[in-house]
């Protein structure tokens, strides 16, 4: 979709950072930093914890920005977070949930979500508000399962990594891509999903905004 808007690798040093880092970004409307990407089935979000706080990049098949690099972004300023999913091939069809005041905190809190506020009027969809409910959450993989209930293995249960809570999560963006015909869910805990749509996406793009 960004191919021919300026999307590339750009060095970001924010106010604080120990070092500089290399970022994914869109050099548009003020820039957008490229925080999830999924778009081939056979690359699975299924990663360790390391994997997660350092970032993983396998193209536009699967990556991730890391959860550390994360933190000194959202920290300096607010941002919006897109999510994007991809519902079409021919023609290229996307759907949008935009939450606005998204930050996490830092290694000592496990990346605790700290803030997002959904945006229904930027959204392109009429979404359940997933992050609203996980806000205080701990970031949670399969081998750091950092939720405050004990028992739900919501990251095995969901096969990705996120912010889980009681309920674990009305939404799962980093599960597996099931191309099915139709793009009709398959009503699997562990495809990427949102509630509550009927349907699951050929891919998944995530954005902090400008």
């Amino acid at each position: 979709m960004y191919e021919d808007a300026g999307i590339g690798l750009y060095e970001a040093l924010p106010t604080g950072a120990p070092q500089s880092f290399s970022v994914t970004c869109v050099m548009l409307h003020g820039g957008r930093n490229l925080v999830l990407r999924h778009f081939t089935p056979a690359y699975t979000l299924n990663r360790t914890w390391v994997q997660y706080v350092d970032g993983f990049d396998h193209g536009i098949h699967a990556s991730w920005i890391g959860l550390e690099k994360l933190y000194w972004l959202s920290r300096i300023k607010t941002f919006d977070l897109f999510i994007e999913f991809q519902t079409k091939e021919v023609p290229a069809t996307y759907k949008k949930i935009v939450y606005k005041n998204f930050r996490i905190g830092n290694s000592s809190t496990n990346y605790q979500l700290r803030g997002g506020q959904l945006n229904r009027a930027r959204s392109q969809v009429n979404a359940t508000d997933c992050i609203f409910g996980l806000v205080g959450s701990s970031f949670s993989s399969y081998d750091m399962d950092n939720n405050q209930v004990s028992g739900l293995d919501c990251p095995l249960k969901y096969g990705g990594a996120w912010w889980y809570n009681g309920a674990c999560a009305q939404c799962n963006p980093t599960g597996n891509l099931y191309h099915t015909p139709g793009g009709n869910r398959t009503w699997a805990d562990d495809e990427v999903f949102w509630e509550p749509f009927d349907w699951t996406p050929i891919g998944i793009s995530i954005w902090l905004v400008n």
